[in-house]
């Protein structure tokens, strides 16, 4: 890509003894306000940290812009993954996708929205929730069973307590 990769959060997987990592094409950083770039070019990436290779590359789907947060459930291995960009034009939001680290694939879901400007993906395993923190608050999912329910969107701060189921 000409302008280069913005990369997201890495996890390292003592199961797999693999790193991943989430990266997206950027578009010219250069003008003013640059363009969101296009859906279909962020990657879930798999490194051997002993050779230091890519052994896979997975393109995540085209609602997904920017993947940033991400969280791999060790169990289950699924890796949670937290797209951030928003584009009303090419179909973007704020959400979230699954991807089966072994099989280096997307699982199919309807699409799970998220508080506006996620980060941070936690697992509480204990509690079989997922929790993504975000700037005006945190998403929280139920991820027991090998589904995944929304339970909503809390925002959090001085003096608010509003729940959006």
């Amino acid at each position: 890509m000409q302008f280069g990769y913005d990369v997201g959060h890495n996890h390292y997987d003592p199961v797999l003894h693999r790193i991943f990592v989430t990266a997206q094409e950027l578009t010219d950083q250069s003008v003013v306000t640059p363009t969101t770039p296009p859906g279909g070019t962020g990657e879930f990436i798999a490194i051997d940290p002993v050779t230091q290779q890519v052994i896979g590359r997975l393109q995540l789907p085209t609602t997904c812009g920017t993947p940033h947060g991400m969280n791999i459930d060790m169990q289950e291995q699924i890796a949670f993954i937290a797209c951030t960009d928003v584009d009303p034009a090419q179909h973007l939001v704020q959400n979230l996708v699954r991807v089966n680290v072994r099989t280096m694939t997307v699982i199919p879901d309807p699409l799970m929205l998220l508080a506006p400007n996620p980060d941070m993906v936690f697992l509480d395993h204990p509690l079989h929730l997922l929790i993504v923190a975000c700037a005006s608050g945190v998403s929280v999912f139920d991820e027991g069973n090998s589904k995944l329910i929304n339970l909503g969107d809390y925002i959090v701060g001085k003096e608010k307590r509003t729940f959006t189921p």
